[in-house]
């Protein structure tokens, strides 16, 4: 057997492929429809932007994040700048990760991707998650670490799409 083939015929190479499979479709749709978007899922947040004064997709900017972090496999699928309703010139960075499958590092992989993200932009961050996975039991939607003295705590948006099946 060659090496390709070999390699394709790896699990970890097949999941791998199935979850690039899996963001293509979303990256695509979050950048052609991000307005409707978050009216949908986070009406809340939605509220609060001036559409008027439209947004701006950071992608250069995330693909040099990635380049530079040393986080080791990471997936941000969506970096969006957008302005808020209160007149300020202030500007947050809406981050959207589409996960389709459990993973128990997700939560702290949310956490980086926020510290990472307002450190090089010195912005606030709005972190949401979009979980695509059949397993209804997981829900991560926070961060903690407590040590003796130091604590943190994280928390950020999440949409289950099995919740809107029914719809």
């Amino acid at each position: 057997m060659s090496q390709e083939m070999n390699k394709v015929a790896t699990p970890n190479n097949k999941k791998k492929q199935i979850h690039q499979d899996q963001d293509s479709p979303w990256k695509k749709v979050l950048g052609d429809v991000f307005d409707p978007f978050l009216e949908y899922y986070f009406s809340d947040l939605h509220r609060t932007i001036d559409w008027q004064r439209g947004y701006e997709q950071l992608d250069t900017e995330l693909a040099r994040l990635k380049r530079s972090s040393a986080t080791g496999k990471r997936m941000v699928d969506k970096l969006v700048k957008v302005f808020l309703l209160d007149g300020q010139e202030q500007w947050i960075l809406v981050h959207v990760e589409v996960q389709s499958y459990r993973d128990q590092t997700f939560a702290l992989r949310m956490f980086t991707y926020n510290y990472l993200l307002r450190h090089r932009f010195k912005k606030p961050i709005e972190s949401l998650a979009i979980l695509t996975d059949t397993n209804s039991k997981f829900r991560p939607q926070s961060y903690q670490e407590k040590l003796t003295i130091t604590e943190t705590e994280f928390k950020f948006g999440m949409v289950k799409l099995l919740d809107y099946q029914p719809r």
